[in-house]
């Protein structure tokens, strides 16, 4: 992950940027998105090469209180004298970034006018490449299309099948709080408070089922290199984590081969229980205690500061089952590529100019052209 300097994502008018260890860590290829400003403001995305919603299936959301709604504020203010860019006033101002030695020569840009949709300078822009980290815009855009900006994940506990048995059910909230929680994040649940919820209903629990259907299919994405779960950049794609599956306390811990089962062992120790094990949610059974996600809003807002796999993921997910595909890798690739596509067309960009297979842009396979970010950064 790259970002950029300086209050207004600037510094000196060039733009700097530094490595930040959270996203995939791979040589090849570079990946870095920035924002010039001047009279008008020109977004760039630099990619540099080197070698109406559907309701969720039952359990996935339930009704929070109610958020106020999203106040939308400029990130910067608007800015007054200078002069609008240029194509050669631009060229000489990254003449010196874009021939620097580490970065090869198969250097592709695309930078355009934000409030006009207007490109100035564009160098191989529709040459569809590997875009790491930068995937997230395009899961960012899709998730706030088709999501409510309020809506919350919820996490609960029910009644299980039989006496005894409480089942913990997820609804894809990576944020979910419990031993090593992850800083950072706003207004987080936690395991403990939920626990608390189980206590004060005064059931007699013996056994902690873990209900994680909600997303299906492989835990690893196609194109993932093997070392992203031990090496802490993502955990196994789950619809029930605490702690973002992590299993120890550092940012870049090791995370859980199970994350479902984890956050499971989590809760029976906090209800006083030993036995953990998989099962299902009975359609109505009764509720004993819920916590909620920060919002969606939120959650987009995380992601991208953070550059958070684990919630790209789960952005991806819930943009699957809003247009009725499934939560999986190849149904959240689907249904972004949908959602983005009408996006792309009003654009004049071919309609896959935006090829993905996952939502973090972990993948090495997934393609995305530089023209197609720019034109998702003006939004």
């Amino acid at each position: 992950m790259f970002r950029t300097d300086g209050d207004d994502g600037t510094e000196g008018g060039v733009v700097r940027a530094t490595r930040r260890r959270r996203g995939p860590r791979r040589k090849a290829p570079l990946v870095v998105t920035a924002v010039l400003a001047a009279l008008a403001v020109a977004v760039v995305a630099v990619l540099l090469t080197r070698p109406s919603p559907r309701p969720l299936p039952h359990g996935a959301v339930a009704t929070a209180a109610p958020s106020p709604p999203v106040v939308r504020t400029p990130l910067l203010p608007p800015l007054s004298g200078g002069t609008a860019p240029t194509s050669a006033g631009l060229q000489r101002a990254l003449a010196a970034v874009l021939a620097a030695p580490g970065l090869g020569r198969g250097v592709v840009l695309s930078i355009l006018v934000a409030t006009t949709g207007v490109p100035v300078l564009e160098r191989g822009a529709t040459r569809a490449v590997i875009p790491a980290s930068t995937v997230k815009i395009a899961t960012a855009v899709a998730a706030l299309t088709v999501l409510p900006a309020n809506r919350r994940l919820t996490t609960r506990v029910v009644g299980g099948p039989r006496p005894g048995d409480v089942v913990l059910v997820g609804a894809g909230d990576p944020t979910l709080a419990g031993r090593y929680p992850a800083g950072g994040y706003p207004a987080v649940a936690t395991l403990s408070g939920l626990a608390r919820q189980v206590k004060a209903t005064g059931t007699v629990v013996r056994r902690v089922l873990v209900d994680d259907s909600l997303y299906v299919g492989s835990r690893l994405g196609p194109g993932w290199k093997p070392g992203y779960v031990s090496g802490g950049d993502v955990a196994p794609v789950s619809a029930l984590e605490v702690d973002g599956g992590r299993v120890g306390p550092r940012p870049l811990s090791a995370r859980a081969a199970d994350p479902a089962l984890d956050a499971g062992r989590q809760l029976a120790r906090l209800l006083g229980v030993v036995t953990v094990v998989r099962g299902s949610a009975v359609v109505g059974a009764r509720q004993l205690g819920a916590v909620f996600s920060p919002t969606v809003a939120q959650l987009v807002q995380a992601m991208l500061t953070r550059s958070d796999n684990d919630l790209a993921e789960t952005l991806g997910r819930q943009v699957a089952l809003a247009v009725g595909r499934p939560a999986s890798f190849a149904g959240e690739a689907a249904a972004v590529g949908q959602v983005l596509r009408p996006i792309l067309t009003a654009a004049g960009l071919v309609t896959d100019a935006i090829r993905l297979q996952d939502s973090s842009g972990l993948s090495v396979l997934n393609r995305v052209q530089p023209a197609a970010l720019t034109r998702l950064l003006a939004l």
